[in-house]
């Protein structure tokens, strides 16, 4: 079960059973009408999110500057100065999976 160039993908961290622990899921959105045993399926929560978009020169530099710069922008500065607080959830949403993908958005739950 291959993707496709077109396929979004999505990274997702949330809370663990295990304290100070987090987990990563990461995949792909799908079309198959019945998910084979070897591989697990997860949907996105319903609700509003706060959504930042953001862009770097490759791809490299997205998963490893820009991405970082965006989280620590929204968690110190643009969250605050909003007065809001989110879950702790992240969803990091890759528009496509080539290596030529150079925009991203991480969304985050609300909870006021």
């Amino acid at each position: 079960m291959g993707l496709s160039d077109d396929v979004e993908e999505i990274g997702v961290t949330y809370p663990c059973s295990e304290e100070d622990y987090f987990c990563y899921f990461a995949g792909g959105t799908t079309q198959a009408a019945v998910i084979p045993v070897n591989i697990s399926s997860w949907d996105l929560p319903q609700g509003e999110y706060i959504v930042c978009s953001f862009e770097a020169e490759n791809f490299k530099e997205l998963v490893m500057d820009a991405l970082y710069k965006a989280q620590q922008y929204l968690y110190q500065v643009w969250l605050p100065n909003k007065n809001l607080s989110t879950d702790y959830f992240c969803a990091e949403r890759y528009s496509s999976h080539s290596p030529e993908t150079t925009s991203m958005e991480v969304w985050l739950k609300p909870t006021n």
